[in-house]
């Protein structure tokens, strides 16, 4: 279990401080001028490494607290909520495998004590069978994969606003945008955003997998 938490820990700090550091990186390229400062930290070697790591962890932060909030209260940005709501259901964008499908269903009939598959499951059901099985991989010492997935979900997210942020911010100081920078920013956000998406809906797959896997093996 110290094992489990660890590596929890360390994915954190890294997804933290990488996301951080690359903001400053691409803050630099579009707003600044990025071989001076580059060069400026590395002349002075220890001190200013030491300091551009914690501002690019406390920049970290800031941004995973400020995409957090964004993730819980607009709906554009609700990954995990619309991944978590609707994976028991026909039709849903997020196990399309039917067999595979009808075996999660037969699981959560039975964390959620049904006689028999209903013909829909509410979106409580569904993030209530989610959070049963992913406490379950935990318990279990089996979330190494899903914490790996989270990171790199956390480090998406966390870059699409950072690059948001940035845009904005040189549209400030600018008055405009050039054309080029338009359209990098705009293909970044994108991929960012696809990105947070996939994510979010492979790891409710991974969770159920890995439960279904701990069932077959207990």
């Amino acid at each position: 279990m110290e094992n489990a938490l660890s590596r929890v820990g360390l994915y954190d700090f890294f997804t933290i401080l990488l996301s951080g550091m690359t903001a400053i990186i691409i803050d630099y390229c579009i707003n600044g001028d990025l071989e001076k400062n580059l060069t400026k930290i590395l002349n002075n070697k220890f001190n200013n490494i030491i300091i551009f790591l914690l501002i690019g962890y406390f920049i970290g932060i800031i941004l995973q607290e400020i995409s957090s909030i964004f993730d819980k209260k607009i709906k554009i940005f609700k990954f995990r909520q619309k991944a978590m709501r609707n994976f028991l259901n026909e039709h849903n964008k997020i196990v399309k495998n039917k067999i595979e499908l009808k075996e999660y269903q037969e699981l959560a009939n039975k964390i959620l004590k049904k006689d028999q598959t209903p013909d829909e499951y509410t979106e409580e059901e569904c993030e209530y069978v989610y959070y049963y099985c992913k406490t379950q991989l935990e318990l279990n010492c089996k979330s190494d994969k899903m914490e790996k997935i989270n990171a790199t979900y956390g480090t998406s997210r966390s870059l699409m606003f950072a690059l948001i942020i940035i845009g904005i911010r040189y549209l400030y100081y600018n008055k405009s945008l050039s054309g080029v920078i338009f359209v990098v920013l705009c293909i970044l956000i994108g991929l960012f955003y696809k990105r947070c998406k996939r994510f979010s809906e492979y790891r409710v797959r991974v969770i159920l997998r890995q439960y279904k896997s701990l069932n077959v093996t207990s």
